[in-house]
């Protein structure tokens, strides 16, 4: 091999020179990505880019990965909220209209069809090598080229990979680099084996036959609550959501933003059974009984469930998470090593093989965060990782900055931290939040909006809300942004760039928005935070509203969800379990415990501090994500 010796480049001239220059080998292809999906395409266009020889190898003659082929929830998610408008027009005036399965069916594979063949096209195209006119220190002055081939691979040594087509001929691809970008398949359950046709997964969903008039899903995380939120809409399917937790998002959303969500789901038809497991299915001819439990003790993996009650339904689909698909690689050979939860392991840049430098991963393969944008973004940052370590583009890190959508009804986005969250870490914050009855946008696009002037009026029968969570302090640093509401999805970018920069909350406050438009209540949720608000709280006190959390108020907080009888005092058994509560094991609670000092009554003297850095240990993440 010939290898550039970069460190004799002036240093100067490092940056641009380091995606000019290249690195020759005697192997065919600089780099190999393997999956077609999000990832694998961005990587591979990224290689193109800084003038590489790239292999693309998609194990099915199309592209676009799980989401465009076999759980296109975005799509259906657009075509049922279409659907749910239309009903909702035509029933006031005595009309009805039920759209055949079939049809929804075809259209969806049709938006499917037409991004596959977009993105079949440009990497078509990119099989030749083109001079660039304009040169960016970003790319090569010569493109490099993507080569196509379809069919399962696997490793048969570190560099080279075995491919079988269609027809059954093999050939192999050897490559100095490789991007392993396959994505995931549903998590199975290993008491409910899926047949495809009672007990289901996303999987599946394209290709039911008709609708099932009763759905049970079981997993109420964001996969589940998307499809519960799809069948709801086309209004065909009663479906039953099944949550082992004590609410929707615990632990991850605020109780504002969960309430509002079941309230959704409530008014929709749909039937949420918190703090209930699946115990027992019997498939029969005409559906599937279904045994459910309710939690009698205990929290998360150490919870214990008694039978309540049992439903039938035509079918179960399980939405309990993602696997990264990685089967049948056989990444032994290639010295991949996996981690506890089947994904591959990686080092501090989150995309390199920990034990075989020259693979990498990204998307679902890696089991962070899962979604499509990060997927994207990760493809990217693998392939300038590999070629150009010293001039890695900028890209948002994994932590909660990254912006994401739960496609519910109306639609949540969230950015940054929540209170909750702000709560664990003890970080004394003010949240104000401003409902979108006060938007003129918004009731433009919600006609039946009643009237929000009554005190008796709850939040949850609001049309949704814009909330920022800032520092609690003069400089009035933006650190999260929540909002739930029609069109939602296309503002929550304005928080997001605002908490990336580490900027004040005044941020927002510097451009004039367009009138109508959702951005109006950011605005003004920014200005009640800096206390000259267009509408007064005073005025209405359930659609504008401000809150402050201290460190004080932290201690008081965690003493009070401990004392469960109220009595001033926290005993062993309230201690005990509120840690399992907050997830730790029974382990670490046991561990805690013996850092305690318990009188003779069972009364514990808890240390706050050490209380306080123990849940933030065992607290879970705020984001949103498919594996889990």
């Amino acid at each position: 091999f010939f290898f550039v010796m970069l460190h004799r480049v002036p240093n100067a001239f490092v940056k641009h020179t380091q995606v000019v220059l290249r690195t020759y080998s005697t192997r065919p292809y600089d780099l190999c990505v393997i999956g077609g999906g999000a990832a694998g395409f961005a990587g591979a266009v990224r290689g193109w880019d800084l003038g590489k020889k790239v292999m693309l190898i998609e194990k099915k003659p199309n592209f676009g990965g799980a989401s465009l082929e076999t759980a296109a929830s975005k799509t259906m998610w657009q075509l049922a909220r279409r659907s749910k408008n239309i009903k909702e027009f035509l029933k006031p005036r005595g009309m009805s209209y039920a759209e055949k399965y079939d049809e929804i069916i075809n259209c969806a594979n049709d938006a499917a069809a037409a991004k596959s063949l977009l993105m079949e096209h440009q990497l078509t195209k990119l099989s030749e090598s083109i001079t660039f006119k304009r040169d960016e220190s970003t790319r090569a002055k010569q493109s490099g080229t993507i080569d196509l081939k379809f069919g399962p691979a696997k490793f048969i040594n570190p560099h080279t990979v075995e491919v079988v087509a269609e027809d059954g001929s093999v050939s192999h691809v050897e490559a100095d680099h490789f991007l392993i970008a396959t994505g995931s398949t549903p998590r199975l359950h290993p008491e409910f084996p899926v047949d495809g046709n009672r007990i289901i997964t996303s999987d599946h969903v394209m290709t039911m036959g008709d609708w099932p008039k009763s759905l049970l899903i079981l997993g109420a995380g964001v996969l589940g609550c998307e499809f519960a939120t799809i069948f709801q809409n086309f209004g065909q399917t009663q479906v039953h959501l099944v949550n082992h937790k004590k609410r929707l998002f615990d632990g991850m959303e605020d109780e504002d933003m969960t309430k509002f969500i079941t309230s959704k789901f409530h008014i929709g038809g749909t039937r949420v059974h918190n703090d209930t497991e699946l115990m027992k299915v019997v498939v029969r001819e005409k559906g599937v009984l279904c045994t459910l439990g309710k939690r009698v003790s205990g929290s998360g993996a150490t919870a214990t469930y008694q039978p309540d009650f049992a439903i039938q339904v035509d079918k179960v689909m399980l939405a309990i998470g993602r696997t990264p698909n990685l089967q049948g690689l056989n990444l032994e050979a290639a010295g991949v090593l996996v981690d506890s939860r089947d994904g591959i392991r990686t080092d501090s840049t989150g995309v390199r093989s920990v034990s075989a430098p020259h693979v990498y991963g990204a998307g679902d393969s890696t089991v962070d965060v899962s979604l499509v944008n990060v997927a994207d973004m990760e493809g990217r940052k693998a392939v300038e990782t590999m070629f150009t370590p010293e001039a890695v583009l900028p890209h948002p890190g994994y932590s909660t900055d990254i912006a994401s959508i739960l496609f519910l009804t109306p639609e949540v986005a969230c950015v940054g931290k929540n209170e909750t969250e702000c709560q664990r870490l003890g970080i004394p914050y003010v949240a104000a939040t401003v409902g979108l009855d006060l938007s003129t946008r918004a009731m433009i696009n919600f006609q039946r909006n009643p009237s929000r002037l009554g005190p008796e009026k709850p939040l949850d029968g609001r049309v949704g809300y814009v909330k920022l969570i800032v520092s609690h302090d003069e400089e009035k640093t933006l650190l999260g942004m929540r909002c739930a509401g029609r069109e939602v999805s296309a503002i929550i970018d304005a928080g997001g760039m605002v908490i990336r920069k580490g900027s004040s909350v005044r941020e927002l406050l510097a451009n004039l928005t367009p009138h109508p438009a959702i951005t109006e209540a950011v605005q003004e949720c920014a200005r009640l935070i800096m206390g000259f608000s267009v509408h007064k709280p005073h005025v209405f006190p359930n659609s504008c509203s401000v809150s402050t959390y201290s460190p004080e108020d932290a201690k008081q907080h965690l003493l009070n969800q401990i004392d469960a009888d109220g009595d001033g005092t926290v005993t062993k058994d309230e201690l005990t379990t509120f840690l399992a509560d907050k997830g730790a094991t029974p382990q670490e609670v046991e561990e805690f415990m013996a850092t305690c000092e318990i009188g003779a009554d069972g009364t514990c003297s808890v240390n706050h501090s050490a209380l306080s850095d123990f849940v933030k240990m065992c607290g879970p993440g705020v984001v949103p994500n498919y594996i889990d």
